[in-house]
């Protein structure tokens, strides 16, 4: 019965919530108007934007602004993370809105009321995550709001809340489900969990909990590792002397305490002990953040604590993992927090200087965060909020030597952040290794390439210790496609045997490889990267548990190095390096570790609004089709914000957690680079985000960035030691990188987050710092043109390193031209002509050259325009600070002057016997189909299958290159996983014996986005990956291989994660192009101040079957050259031109110009001679242009 009217309750709250949540909406001044005027834009319709609550709403104290995040319903009910993200100005103006709504809301409803209990959707939640429970373990505690409140004391170490929503599928659809969260008591996750309402079935599941562990290699220590337990006596010492309070959350009271304290750490800014000595610093706290102090949550007094508990945080030690804690560390009424460190002690011998230091960082954090606003509105930690805005009761529980004396917690550190009001849990775990990928290769032989090598370790096979394993190293051959990935049966057996295989990354599963060498008597394996990047740690997959020898990962730079000296005496040993000291270090001192997981919460908190735990979650949860979740990012940021020492410039190596793995100071930590400017050092660009691990590889790109970001405003403005109330570029670098993440979307991707920061300057500092903000992230591929595609996949982005316009202080202009035309058609010319530069040029000139073979409609001439010598000119008296002017005309194109075709392949006859299809991996191959062809009834396609496959189709017949402009044109249509599966256009010139990417020369609908390297076994390759949006043609330059005889080949692969639709190909086309392509330049006081060409070669004349060059060439009177082709003189004869004055030019077949010479012609027959020997080899283009004639003739030249 109690159940039944809570359900009354219930969906009483839902009524009233959906009235007072549209009629708040609709009080916003200007907010819908705002979101009909781009509801288009948007995709959405009146419909979809309908319905709206909010989730939260809020004003920043520092900057004004007011943060509102609007959640999109139906019929009441959320649709959830359908977020829109809407700040305001101070002056109520509208300065961004990023959206999360889902067009057509409507029709993709499934269910409007639920027919699974919210207790049935409580256990089917916990049984996902190895709970088993009965109903008898779920009661019912309240209703509040749109929300019922269950407990579970056995399972749950918080209350379970259960909400309606509706959940987006892969489908598209949105199904009804059960929303709910709860903290096992067992586990260190903090499970957010969608349970289908009409099913039962798990819809999404994700944890709050960030962790940041690695796989980390053993390492051998001298001493023994020893546990000591504490009791939990209510006073005196415990059985090893530990001084034991009241137990911990139920402490003895004092009145006001001193405000003085004192606590001996690793004081901020440090970072941990190997970067300074302790000190004993003396109210450290900021009365303006922390008005209470450190160890009160009451203003009278009457709830001060004389142990590590206050209002921002509660900070204890908990080795047997239990959440309680193991023992008070107290400093007495004088809050004397003074206790000794040893680092050659055990973690357990220095548990209440852990402690401290734990403490006193939360603390430092907190007030540290707050002043950039971090405060209780956006939902900072916090028992008491005295400004009355905010969720209450939430200061951090901050756990030292979490669990370590169960062995099972190591090398890790997490965070928890459920919604505000719920408190944060920060857990820091020992460590046991030096590195994350420590130097376990040796070379011995040759001498050449002798020494350490930075290794990765495998989580599978047995591990490699103190003893040491020595052989000679050989390459697998497993006789199959790539033969050495070691995917298949190893061939060469009498080589791998009793010695140490080396096999490439890629295709198949590590385990898989290291198993093939096991079969074949390997005794260890090195896995070499097969593409450019750091150090990963190898997991065994489906069959890495049969796998008993050990193996190694080193990077593809260092591979590169000894794989040379394979099978030629090349000797290596693996074996563990024997390091002294203790066994575990305490990352309770790494200071930057601790800023690195309070950050998860600020970042959480601000992503979404802090009611709104699940917007930093587009990692996919660990699944291969990873998303841009920039979060580790964010974290390593404050990490390198909150250590930085005196003399750091931007070109210092900075680590994260170089204290735990026992690095230096100027170490890369846990990452696969240090964070510095110079890119030298460290080289990661967007284009790193493909193949990066997903959080911590694609953080480490995103952290790089803003790192970037900070040390350019440190450049401009200056360094303000001030930390928390500071001017300087230090300052504002901070506050632009915490007001992005309040005006991000919900699941921001790379772009989301960049723009975010750009709208943060608009906020702050009136845009004062725009084209800083653009270069710092354009440097490294975040440029304008960069396409993030969508934030839950890392591969469907697409780099840019170029900046706006308007921060290049420079005149510009382009040209654009109609791209293709019969003989004999118009052609549209545009011009575009900015103006960004400071002061301004005056008295500009546009001079556009007529193309070869062209004439001038004088009727479309922009008022003004001129035609002279040979080109259209046009006077502009001013243009303004960025101000843009467009000019048009037209061309008549020669209806003489037709691109010969010479091969036009349609599928159509007997296609089958033309072509050769073959699988080097994998079953699919390409077939011939009827139901999505180009033109005609066939063509060819290959399936984009959930498998891995590398599979060729080549044309038997070779082609033969020649002409003047070669072109190859081929007609298809592409839908695949984005990033991962797509295909190749390659020929072989020497007889199928090799094979060249022909992406390089495609200058129209060119490969879209770069593929993952295992994809081909090959790093650094685009594809044709993604959608094509229907049928496209794309244009190949085929000049460089000029007299060849090629073999086509199409090649497709994919991976065995997510397939799509697959490839179409149909018409292949080779011919002889006739194009019209020129230079445009801006002259002003006679100097050339801008040029463009016209993109994709200009204007294409459609090809004719039939037709030559050389006949068309033939017919144009007036113009010989000879020799050609020539390797120094070019001798020109003019015939039949009169007396007249003409101009010689010479451009490349980009339309370049190299040559001009004007000439008086004043006989029947005149020859000019010309010195080509500077140029370089190639084809050029010589043109005759005069009053009454405009020819062209092509030469080429050799060595």
């Amino acid at each position: 019965m109690k159940n039944f009217y809570l359900f009354i309750i219930f969906f009483a709250g839902l009524s009233v919530n959906l009235i007072y949540g549209q009629q708040q909406v609709a009080e916003i001044p200007g907010l819908m108007q705002y979101i009909e005027d781009r509801a288009e834009e948007w995709s959405l319709n009146t419909e979809d934007f309908s319905e709206m609550g909010i989730s939260d709403d809020y004003i920043s104290r520092h900057s004004g602004a007011r943060h509102l995040y609007l959640v999109q319903q139906y019929q009441g009910i959320d649709v959830y993370n359908a977020l829109k993200t809407v700040t305001f100005r101070p002056n109520g103006e509208i300065l961004t809105a990023f959206t999360r709504f889902i067009p057509e809301i409507k029709e993709k409803v499934i269910g409007e009321s639920p027919a699974l209990e919210p207790e049935t959707a409580i256990l089917n939640a916990f049984s996902n995550v190895g709970i088993e429970a009965s109903l008898t373990d779920i009661k019912p505690v309240a209703s509040r709001s749109d929300e019922l409140i269950f407990s579970s004391e056995k399972f749950s170490s918080t209350e379970i809340p259960v909400r309606l929503v509706y959940m987006a599928k892969e489908d598209g659809t949105l199904e009804l489900a059960w929303d709910l969260s709860f903290e096992p008591t067992d586990q260190i996750d903090y499970w957010s969990v969608r349970v289908s309402a009409l099913t039962g079935e798990i819809l999404d599941q994700i944890s709050w909990t960030v962790k940041c562990n690695l796989s980390a290699i053993p390492q051998h220590r001298h001493d023994h590792r020893c546990f000591h337990s504490h009791s939990q006596s209510v006073s005196g010492k415990t059985q090893d002397g530990h001084v034991a309070s009241q137990p911990f959350f139920g402490a003895k009271r004092l009145g006001m305490v001193n405000e003085e304290s004192a606590y001996r750490v690793i004081p901020f800014p440090l970072e941990s002990p190997i970067h300074g000595d302790f000190e004993l610093v003396e109210s450290p706290y900021d009365e303006e953040f922390s008005p209470l102090g450190w160890h009160s949550i009451s203003t009278d007094g009457s709830t001060d604590f004389t142990h590590t508990h206050g209002n921002n945080t509660i900070t204890f030690v908990d080795r047997m993992g239990s959440g309680s804690p193991d023992f008070l560390v107290d400093g007495g009424a004088d809050l004397i927090f003074d206790f000794p460190f040893d680092q050659d002690l055990e973690p357990q011998d220095y548990q209440e200087a852990a402690v401290t230091n734990l403490f006193y960082w939360n603390n430092i954090l907190h007030d540290f965060s707050y002043a950039y606003g971090f405060d209780e509105a956006s939902g900072n930690f916090q028992q008491v909020n005295l400004s009355g805005s905010g969720a209450s009761n939430d200061p951090v529980r901050a756990i030292a030597q979490s669990a370590a004396n169960t062995g099972q917690s190591i090398n890790n550190a997490t965070f928890s952040t459920p919604p505000d009001g719920g408190s944060g849990t920060m857990r820091m775990f020992v460590w046991t290794s030096n590195s994350a990928s420590g130097s376990l290769l040796n070379v011995e032989e040759p001498i050449e390439i002798a020494g350490q090598y930075e290794t990765g370790t495998a989580n599978f096979g047995a591990p490699i210790t103190l003893d040491p394993i020595i052989g000679e190293a050989h390459l697998v051959n497993d006789g199959v496609g790539v033969v050495t990935d070691g995917c298949q049966s190893i061939q060469n057996i009498d080589e791998i045997a009793g010695n140490i295989a080396i096999i490439d990354r890629g295709i198949c599963e590590f385990g898989v490889k290291v198993l093939n060498a096991e079969m074949a008597g390997a005794i260890a394996v090195i896995i070499c990267n097969n593409r450019a990047g750091g150090i990963v740690s190898m997991g065994g997959g489906a069959v890495g548990d049969q796998v008993s020898i050990p193996s190694i990962f080193i990077s593809q730079e260092d591979c590169n190095i000894i794989r040379q000296y394979a099978g030629e005496e090349l000797k290596v040993r693996l074996q563990l390096e024997d390091i002294p000291g203790p066994a575990e270090y305490d990352a309770s001192f790494d200071n930057g570790i601790i800023a690195h997981e309070f950050a998860h919460g600020v970042s959480i908190r601000f992503t979404g609004g802090p009611s709104n735990s699940g917007c930093l979650v587009n990692a996919n949860n660990g699944t291969r089709s990873d998303g841009q979740q920039m979060g580790e990012g964010w974290s390593d940021y404050f990490s390198l914000i909150t250590g930085i020492r005196e003399g750091d410039s931007k070109n210092t190596n900075r680590g994260v957690g170089n204290y735990v793995i026992r690095a230096g100071t100027e170490a890369r930590g846990i990452r696969s680079y240090p964070y510095n400017y110079n890119m030298n050092v460290n080289p990661v660009t967007f284009y790193d985000s493909y193949d990066a691990s997903v959080p911590h590889g694609v953080g480490h790109v995103w952290g790089s960035m803003i790192w970037d970001l900070f040390w350019d405003m440190v450049d401009e403005h200056g360094f303000d030691p001030d930390f928390y109330r500071g001017t300087g570029g230090n300052n504002m670098a901070i506050q632009l990188v915490m007001d992005g993440m309040k005006l991000q979307p919900c699941n921001p991707g790379f772009v989301d987050g960049r723009d975010a920061i750009l709208a943060a300057d608009q906020l702050l500092y009136d845009g004062e710092n725009q084209c800083l903000i653009w270069n710092s992230f354009a440097r490294r591929g975040l440029g304008w043109g960069a396409e993030q595609g969508s934030p839950f996949r890392v591969r469907d982005a697409k780099e840019s390193y170029e900046v706006p316009p308007s921060c290049l202080p420079t005149v510009k202009v382009a040209k654009e031209m109609t791209p293709l035309i019969e003989a004999g058609d118009i052609i549209d010319v545009e011009l575009i002509i900015n103006q960004h530069r400071s002061p301004l040029e005056t008295n500009l000139e546009i001079r556009d050259r007529i193309p070869t073979g062209a004439t001038v409609v004088i009727s479309s001439l922009p008022d003004g325009a001129i035609v002279d010598g040979g080109e259209v000119v046009i006077q502009i008296e001013e243009l303004a600070f960025n101000q843009e002017l467009v000019f048009s005309y037209q061309l008549n194109s020669d209806p003489t002057m037709i691109s010969s075709l010479h091969l036009i392949e349609d599928n159509e006859q007997d296609a089958i016997f033309k072509w050769l299809q073959s699988n080097t991996v994998g079953s699919d191959e390409f077939t011939l189909i009827e139901n999505n062809t180009f033109s005609g009834e066939k063509a060819w396609f290959v399936p984009n299958t959930a498998s891995s496959n590398d599979q060729t189709l080549t044309y038997l017949t070779p082609l033969e290159i020649r002409g003047s402009f070669p072109v190859m044109r081929v007609a298809h249509n592409y839908d695949t996983e984005p990033g991962t599966d797509g295909g190749l256009i390659t020929i072989s010139n020497d007889g199928l014996e090799s094979y060249i990417d022909l992406g390089y020369a495609m200058f129209r609908n060119e490969y879209p986005n770069r593929i993952a390297g295992n994809t081909f076994s090959q790093g650094n390759l685009d594809a044709f990956s993604g959608s094509s949006d229907g049928w496209k043609k794309t244009y190949i330059d085929m000049t460089d291989f000029l007299g060849d005889d090629i073999f086509l080949e199409l090649r497709f692969g994919s991976d065995d994660n997510n397939g799509a639709v697959g490839w179409f190909v149909d018409d292949i086309e080779l011919f002889d192009a006739v194009n019209y392509q020129s230079e445009v330049r801006v002259v002003a006081d006679q100097e050339v101040v801008a040029s463009a060409f016209a993109s994709g070669r200009g204007t294409i004349v459609e090809p004719q079957l039939g037709v030559t060059t050389e006949e068309l060439s033939a017919s144009q009177p007036g113009l010989k050259l000879f020799p050609n082709p020539t390797n120094d003189r070019l001798n020109v004869l003019l015939e039949g031109m009169g007396n007249q004055l003409v101009e010689l030019v010479i451009t490349d077949l980009r339309g370049k110009q190299l040559y001009s010479k004007a000439v008086f012609v004043s006989a029947d027959k005149q020859m000019e001679t010309i010195g080509v020997y500077d140029f370089p080899v190639g084809m050029y283009q010589l043109s005759i242009v005069g009053e009454t004639i405009i020819t062209s003739e092509r030469f080429v030249r050799l060595d």
